[in-house]
């Protein structure tokens, strides 16, 4: 279940060095200029969302891709996938911002950013 609590309260910083046990990575822009910064949702944990959990969700993208920072979703079962499809993320993000594991995540981003 996703902490709405946890989401809500989190301290939005950007780790450095990247390193998959962070929840949030960094690196990019909805617009698909050059790649700055992303925040990766790492939902291998997450079970069920949710309406609460999921417009929490929603805002956060939503505030991140104000500030220029892309929103991704890392590690999502099939379920999980599912429900924020449903909840509209996919929408709002792009089917192309999902990834099997945060190391994919971060490798298309600074692939993304290189070339």
């Amino acid at each position: 279940m996703v902490s709405v609590t946890k989401l809500k309260n989190r301290s939005w910083k950007v780790p450095s060095p990247w390193s998959p046990k962070n929840a949030l990575a960094c690196t990019a822009p909805r617009n698909r200029s050059p790649i700055r910064r992303v925040g990766s949702f790492y939902a291998d944990a997450v079970d069920d969302i949710d309406d609460t959990g999921a417009q929490t969700i929603l805002e956060l993208a939503g505030q991140l891709q104000q500030r220029g920072i892309v929103f991704a979703v890392a590690e999502a079962s099939d379920d999980i996938r599912r429900e924020l499809d449903r909840f509209g993320l996919t929408d709002k993000i792009g089917p192309d911002r999902y990834f099997a594991s945060l190391h994919e995540a971060r490798d298309a981003f600074h692939a993304a950013r290189a070339g």
